[in-house]
């Protein structure tokens, strides 16, 4: 479940926060410099809550398809994997047909010619990828990311990638954001603290200060798993893992 509160909801709450709700005190700020604001806290909160990795929120996929021959797919609007929000990402299936799904895996770049001598994919052996930002130093102010895989892939195989999208601020009044369990008043203490050091009243900035400690610690403590009964388990690392036929290495 969700705990959707509105852009209106946030704006009220953060000059409460600040005490700059009455009227008198609107020339303090502007409208476009609140919203700004508030938009950058939820910013930080959201990559608070994504850090907790256990068992994650906010995660989307996206399926795409590889080609024959071709190691490096480029993530954006119009690229080879036309996501238009993607931020971070977190896995790889591969789908082999005939209900053989596998879990590709991260390859450090110090290994990116390892694996080369592959000649396809087949199930059997694993299949590693790297998120590479830009796929070409040349277009280094492209909006766009890129993934590698090795080895490159002997034709078309169906794929889903897993990620984090950016978060899309809020504009209209009755945009909502997700504060999961009313995580939001860390954003609304963020943006208070902006608008408090901007009138320089430091004494009232620093107590919210402390206040935000607080929620991010709240934060990172109920958000340690998203599993209220079992905690996670240790993660098997071996390069062949979850594969059908070869033994762990």
């Amino acid at each position: 479940m969700a705990r959707l509160v509105t852009l209106a909801t946030l704006r009220s709450r953060v000059k409460q926060r600040a005490n700059v709700e009455v009227a008198s005190n609107s020339a303090l700020y502007t409208a476009a410099e609140l919203d700004d604001n508030i938009n950058e806290g939820i910013a930080k909160l959201y990559d608070l809550v994504i850090a907790q990795q256990d068992q994650p929120y906010y995660l989307s996929q996206f399926p795409f398809s590889t080609s024959n021959a071709k190691d490096t797919y480029v993530i954006g609007a119009g690229g080879d994997i036309p996501i238009t929000n993607f931020y971070k990402g977190k896995g790889l299936d591969v789908n082999f047909g005939q209900n053989i799904i596998a879990s590709a895996k991260p390859f450090m770049w110090g290994e990116r010619n390892r694996f080369k001598w592959y000649p396809t994919w087949i199930y059997s052996q694993p299949v590693f990828y790297l998120f590479i930002g830009k796929a070409d130093g040349s277009v280094a102010n492209s909006g766009n990311d890129a993934i590698k895989l090795l080895p490159s892939p002997g034709g078309n195989f169906s794929c889903v990638l897993w990620f984090y999208p950016i978060i899309a601020p809020l504009v209209a009044p009755t945009d909502t954001f997700d504060g999961i369990n009313g995580f939001e008043e860390y954003a609304v203490l963020d943006a208070a603290i902006k608008l408090l050091l901007k009138q320089e009243r430091f004494d009232h900035a620093q107590a919210l200060m402390a206040r935000q400690a607080e929620e991010r610690l709240r934060v990172e403590t109920m958000l340690t798993s998203h599993d209220a009964e079992n905690p996670a388990r240790v993660q098997d690392t071996s390069i062949n893992d979850g594969y059908i036929g070869y033994p762990n290495y």
